[in-house]
């Protein structure tokens, strides 16, 4: 099993572009992330996989904020 090292988030942004899935073309969404020091990476993704991080996300920051 490999370790998570976990870094704090210095910034993010979210972009879209053409790409390919295994069901043919589609609007790719590209989540780019800066951690501090580090470097920037860019990951792309289905739509339906971002809708399904975003749910995950909100969930997670409602729990949070609860705590």
């Amino acid at each position: 099993m490999s370790t998570v090292t976990i870094h704090m988030l210095q910034r993010w942004r979210v972009d879209r572009q053409d790409g390919m899935t295994a069901n043919g073309p589609e609007k790719l969404v590209i989540l780019i992330v800066k951690a501090l020091n580090g470097p920037e990476i860019a990951v792309a993704m289905s739509k339906v996989d971002a809708m399904a991080i975003g749910i995950q996300l909100q969930l997670a920051a409602t729990d949070a904020q609860n705590s």
